[in-house]
């Protein structure tokens, strides 16, 4: 989807987990609590962080060969330009 959507849907979609007027207070709040967190809980998930690396450095290669596939296409590039010159998404005849 290419429209805004208000922070209350993305909080209803599971998208965010928590908002607030002041932003800030919240972020302040939740970096006040990672102080909590044992060392041990946060060098498991670097660990576990570092192997996601290592799989999305081994897709690398096939997931630039998807993307040059979909965007060397002239039908999906025809697509494109026709919902940016005139904001037609691509089922909308």
């Amino acid at each position: 989807m290419t429209r805004p959507i208000t922070v209350q849907q993305a909080q209803a979609w599971g998208l965010v987990d928590a908002y607030e007027p002041q932003s800030e207070n919240l972020l302040r709040r939740h970096i006040l609590r990672l102080k909590h967190l044992p060392r041990t809980g946060i060098l498991r998930y670097k660990n576990y962080m570092r192997e996601l690396n290592d799989l999305i450095v081994q897709a690398r290669a096939r997931a630039v060969a998807a993307n040059q596939e979909v965007f060397s296409d002239s039908q999906n590039l025809d697509r494109i330009s026709r919902y940016v010159e005139k904001g037609q998404l691509p089922w909308e005849d």
